[in-house]
């Protein structure tokens, strides 16, 4: 059985400043479709079309995307260990371009 304590801070992690922003876009319950358009992000949805992360309204983390067809924005709850891929592509892209 899962602790009370894991369910409540499931979501809950530190993100680095510079990858906060506002929680903007639509959310997806689909989590490879865009809300908008429907398009399957499946193929672009890796660390490259994550724009940043933000908190919903319950203090939980979310992650948001950029779609590759409509461009518009959505998101949906993330864990700690996507935030931590994200992190590892950017230092990839940061080492490629130094």
């Amino acid at each position: 059985m899962i602790s009370q304590e894991i369910l409540e801070n499931e979501g809950r992690f530190e993100v680095d400043v510079k990858y906060r922003m506002p929680l903007q876009g639509s959310y997806s319950t689909g989590l490879w479709y865009c809300p908008e358009c429907g398009y399957n992000n499946m193929r672009e949805h890796s660390p490259r079309t994550i724009i940043g992360f933000a908190e919903d309204q319950h203090g939980r983390n979310v992650r948001i995307h950029r779609c590759g067809k409509c461009f518009e924005l959505y998101y949906h709850h993330t864990t700690k260990d996507v935030y931590d891929m994200f992190l590892i592509y950017k230092e990839e892209v940061n080492n490629a371009e130094n």
